[in-house]
């Protein structure tokens, strides 16, 4: 039995809601719904009554799980921690987001090891919620993300790295990837797709600049619960995507959205002190 399936049970039994509960694992329905079955089979029990489709309720066996599923990751928290604070050695890990940079990062990293075996780093790979309370636990020091005003709140201290720009993703067969330069005014009679922005961090000021600045209407922009919905809409003639360039689909058209500094991104690193392992990735990576 692994951690990430006692998540996803707690999740589930504190919201009472599929949907809900998957939103919160930043983690599609279908792929939810598979780690609580697959925890049932793994116990050989029903822990769910699926008999009413509206609410989620919980067989009795359920109900016991839940709290031996808290005391168990509780107790996995406490150890962990202990541990490392009263270990001479802790190993130190890097924290990294998914870019187009990370075989990039990984490469130097792992030289850096072969050279140093006494001085080597982990090498976390973190999304979403997880990525947060890994910072927030300690189990990463640094980490490469979008500029977070919630994790300076927390502490943690940001160097800038580098920028980049939102994206728009054309289907080869749309009008407008037949255009040299896209304009933001072109996109006013087209659908934009748009996976839900706090799922995927799409900077929702992005969203704010067209609609604020160059007059594009709410109803321009269809939000979509799966990166795997995004995907398909690249299919369809009437409608283009937005959203981070490292997850775009090959079969489309790649549009920086340069011509406003509302859609640029600054990306950098987070780190709880400025030590000689946070130096070493700050001039290495």
């Amino acid at each position: 039995m692994d951690f990430k399936k006692l998540e996803c049970f707690i999740a589930l039994y504190e919201e009472k809601n599929f949907s809900r509960a998957a939103d919160n694992m930043f983690m599609a329905q279908s792929s939810f719904s598979a780690q609580i079955k697959a925890l049932e089979d793994e116990l050989c029990v029903s822990l769910v009554n699926r008999d009413n489709k509206r609410d989620v309720h919980f067989t009795k066996e359920g109900s016991a799980f839940y709290d031996y599923a808290v005391a168990t990751l509780n107790g996995y928290k406490n150890i962990r921690n202990q541990l490392r604070n009263s270990s001479s050695n802790p190993i130190k890990n890097i924290g990294l987001f998914y870019s187009s940079r990370l075989d990039n990062w990984t490469r130097k990293i792992s030289h850096h090891n072969e050279q140093e075996p006494s001085n080597s780093f982990g090498i976390l790979f973190s999304y979403g919620r997880e990525k947060i309370e890994q910072l927030i636990s300690g189990d990463v020091f640094i980490s490469l993300s979008y500029r977070n005003p919630e994790l300076e709140k927390l502490g943690f201290q940001f160097m800038h790295s580098y920028f980049d720009y939102e994206h728009i993703g054309i289907p080869y067969s749309h009008p407008l990837a037949e255009k040299e330069n896209l304009n933001i005014e072109d996109l006013k009679t087209t659908t934009i797709q748009v996976i839900t922005p706090e799922r995927t961090k799409v900077d929702l000021s992005a969203i704010h600049t067209m609609i604020n600045k160059y007059g594009l209407s709410p109803h321009n922009f269809h939000y979509q619960n799966r990166i795997g919905d995004l995907h398909f809409s690249i299919k369809t003639s009437n409608s283009v995507i937005l959203m981070p360039v490292d997850l775009m689909p090959e079969n489309c058209k790649i549009v920086p959205l340069k011509s406003d500094p509302g859609f640029k991104l600054e990306y950098g690193w987070y780190f709880k002190e400025l030590n000689e392992n946070v130096q070493w990735v700050l001039d290495n990576l």
